[in-house]
Formats: structure tokens, sequence, C-alpha cells
């Protein structure tokens, strides 16, 4: 309940902002019909109550069947205290605790995030790339698969590795928040540290159409630059959206679309 009032107050603070800056100086000039921004705060519900609660289960699922398996039967609870009192991340200063695990947990979601722009996992990623008019309230356009997916794949390793359940908890809020910037229709590219920290203009260029995927990372842009990935082009923004055009503009088209998108 907490991660949620972090996320609904942030969002009632930060859209506003976002609104504003993006009226003031957008890097395109979008007109948004009145049906894509209900569907737009239809997924902020979507995404951080329904698709984030089946996210948090899953994720503690698997971790307590690796519990199970490692002979602590099924006190999952007493699992996860054995891991954290094993690593140092729980004897820290919660700051750079969580410092540490937003730094780790961008370099798991750079690798799933590289993941599911493949072939197989694609169609329900495709979800998130439809809109062709990026603004910051369309950042929680996320399938529930591929939400899930990538939750299970930053949050399993992060609690395995000792991270403790406080620190996992809040890095969702902080995460979904943090895309309402990198959504955001402005023009900031955050000059020199562009190399470093992802920025609105670096993530435009992952949700363009007809230009090969690149900046795959969430927060830290250096992973994009280490892992050969990183383009940062000058100029206009390119088309954003998918090739085919063809991602329904109904939630409950959106939904459906990655099974027909594999028939």
């Amino acid at each position: 309940m907490s991660s949620w009032i972090a996320v609904y107050v942030g969002l009632a603070l930060l859209a506003p902002l976002f609104a504003w800056l993006e009226r003031r100086r957008p890097a395109s000039p979008i007109e948004r019909s009145s049906r894509a921004v209900r569907v737009d705060l239809a997924y902020w519900f979507v995404t951080p109550v329904l698709t984030g609660s089946i996210s948090r289960l899953l994720t503690l699922g698997v971790v307590a069947a690796v519990g199970f398996a490692a002979g602590f039967g099924t006190d999952g609870p007493r699992f996860l205290a054995h891991v954290e009192a094993s690593r140092p991340f729980a004897r820290l200063p919660w700051p750079l605790a969580f410092a540490i695990a937003v730094l780790l947990a961008d370099l798991l979601g750079y690798a799933s995030h590289r993941l599911r722009h493949t072939r197989r996992l694609w169609p329900v990623h495709a979800v998130h790339h439809g809109t062709e008019e990026l603004t910051a309230l369309a950042a929680a356009r996320l399938h529930p698969v591929d939400e899930a997916l990538d939750g299970l794949l930053i949050g399993v390793p992060l609690l395995l590795l000792g991270m403790p359940l406080s620190i996992v908890a809040a890095l969702g809020p902080f995460f979904i928040l943090h895309t309402l910037l990198l959504h955001a229709n402005v023009t900031w590219g955050f000059g020199p540290l562009g190399r470093v920290l992802a920025s609105p203009r670096f993530h435009r260029r992952h949700h363009a159409r007809d230009l090969p995927a690149a900046n795959f990372a969430g927060v830290f842009a250096f992973y994009d630059v280490l892992f050969g990935t990183f383009d940062m082009p000058a100029g206009d923004p390119a088309p954003c959206g998918v090739a085919a055009r063809d991602v329904p503009p109904t939630l409950l088209g959106q939904m459906a679309y990655p099974l027909r998108a594999r028939s």
C-alpha cells in the first residue's frame, strides 16, 4: 500500500509539472486525443496496482521456491533473512544501499530491456512502443506480461543477492516515477552528462520508429555506452511508434495485441 501512495503522490506532483514543461518547449508538437489521454490514465491504474501486485507476488514466489530448494521449506521470510544476513547491503546506510540497488537494478533492467526487444518477446513490449505521441503521461503504457517479466528479472536477482526487501520494494515507485522524466516530450539531453545519465532525448531515440534499437538503459546511459548500444543523434527527433503501426488505440485492444501479433 505504501508503494501505491508513493506512486500516486509523486504522479500528482510531477504530472502537472511535466505537462507544463511539454507545452512550454516540446521536443515534437503533439495534439493528443482525449481517448489517448484516457488510455494513458487507465494504465496509471493498471501498471502500479494490478501489474505491480502480480509482479511482487511472482517475485516472492520464485524466491520462496529457491528457498524451498535450499532447504528452508515453506519459510520464505527466514530464507530472505538468511540471505540478507550473509550479504553486506543490510548493514550499509539505507541511502547508500538504495543507490547501489538502483545501479544494480538498472544493469539488470538493461539486460531485461534488450531481451524484451527480441523477436519472441517483442509483441508484449511493442504495446509500450505503440504510442506515436510520446509524452510523460504515456510512460505507464506497459502490457502486464511485459512489466511482470521485467519485475521478475530485476527483483529476483536483487533479493537473492541479499538486497533488503524494503529497498527492493522502494525501487518500484522510484523507477515508475522516473519514467515520467524519460518519456517527457522535452528537448533535454543533459549535455556532457548525456553519456552518463539517461535523458528524455536519449529515451526518445529508443522509441524511434524507423531506426535500429538503441538506448536500453533506464537511469544510467553509460550502460549503453559500455555495451555499444548508445546513440544520440543531433537534429529533430525521429518519429516514434512501431514500424507496423498496428498497435490498437484502446486499452483492451492493447491487452489482446500480443496474441493477435503472434497469430
